[in-house]
């Protein structure tokens, strides 16, 4: 039945020309745009579907936003068939391409945490000559680590996520991984990645809280010296603020962001995805929030204000045919770490972070 309806779609696809004419003659558009974009919504809602009923159901809540919007290519349309094919292509992959990508991706971990070294003795790397000008000459030496991944906290978050990963290795190697991808995080100046790394190693093995309080007790340390601060002119991602300041400030989008939220009928359907990306900035002054903010820096939070009750409802029910799990499932060990960093950061939308995350379930979905 649903094949038949998919072909009858596909013949009548033609004349969905003619029909959003009238539909949307208020809207400059042209003949051939509507019939294509069709088909590719139709076709990734259906493919989502067929990797899982609630990614199809999500597929189709970004498709009508998408309609919604003018058919405007925001990232809201066509995330989540992405998100389908990814898993797909994960759970098709040979056992063998699947050993390969860990251990590239524990490689890329120890390769990061190198890069820092010579990042945290002053060396800028990864920007143009003249953006390494401004940053040295604000003080900056030292105090900018971020491998490859641009920012700090996104480098911290990545190498705390391959802490539970490297408990795949044998375990002479996986302890050395441990060690070696703290020393990442520790020069990144990041208390976010810390206890996201140790909930991942807890997880695991809860025998090495000493390496886990340990690893919070420098991390913390190294959080509360108080580095040079730059000139505020070099923008909002090379200020350094202290703890109390960086709370408070979420806490300020927080609210707001949870007020407009919670507004009928966002709270049951959201203001689509990709929303907040597009129209946060044009609210965050009402508010009265000092910076312009592209992330609410929770995605759970984010996630709620773009999907409402309906999305968290599909990803519940995704997440829960995932069950029953394995205690100490070294991959659970990363959706668990993901799932803190989550709760004051967005690494759901920082692509090698969510995209390790997504290795993660598309395995477990094996």
């Amino acid at each position: 039945m649903f094949s038949a309806l998919w072909l009858w779609g596909l013949a009548l696809l033609p004349a969905t020309a003619l029909v959003l004419a009238f539909w949307k003659r208020n809207i400059a558009w042209h003949p051939r745009w509507p019939a294509a974009d069709l088909l590719h919504i139709g076709a990734g809602i259906a493919f989502a579907g067929v990797v899982h009923p609630a990614l199809a159901v999500l597929a189709l809540q970004g498709a009508a936003w998408w309609i919604k919007a003018g058919w405007l290519r925001i990232s809201g349309g066509l995330q989540w068939p992405l998100i389908a094919t990814y898993l797909f292509l994960i759970i098709q992959a040979p056992l063998w391409a699947i050993h390969g990508a860990v251990a590239l991706m524990l490689t890329m971990g120890v390769a990061q945490t190198a890069l820092s070294l010579p990042q945290s003795l002053g060396h800028i790397m990864f920007y143009s000559r003249h953006q390494a000008d401004k940053l040295k000459s604000a003080g900056f030496l030292g105090k900018y680590v971020h491998g490859t991944l641009g920012h700090r906290t996104g480098l911290s978050i990545y190498l705390a996520l391959l802490i539970p990963l490297a408990f795949l290795a044998s375990p002479p190697w996986s302890l050395v991984l441990v060690t070696i991808y703290g020393v990442g995080i520790l020069l990144t100046m990041s208390s976010v990645g810390a206890v996201s790394g140790v909930v991942g190693l807890l997880w695991v093995n809860p025998s090495l809280w000493p390496y886990g309080l340990t690893l919070l007790v420098l991390g913390a340390t190294v959080r509360m010296v108080k580095p040079q601060t730059p000139d505020a002119q070099y923008g909002h991602y090379l200020k350094v603020r202290s703890l109390d300041h960086l709370f408070a400030g979420r806490l300020d989008i927080w609210r707001a962001t949870l007020s407009r939220a919670l507004s009928w009928p966002a709270w049951l359907r959201g203001f689509g995805p990709g929303s907040f990306d597009q129209q946060g900035r044009l609210w965050n002054k009402e508010y009265g929030l000092k910076e312009i903010y592209r992330e609410v820096h929770n995605d759970y939070l984010e996630f709620f204000y773009e999907h409402g009750l309906i999305g968290v409802a599909c990803v519940g029910l995704f997440f829960v045919s995932l069950w029953p799990i394995q205690m100490g499932d070294p991959l659970v060990g990363v959706l668990l770490a993901f799932s803190v960093a989550m709760l004051v950061n967005f690494p759901c939308r920082v692509a090698a972070l969510g995209g390790l995350a997504l290795f993660c379930v598309g395995v477990l979905m094996r």
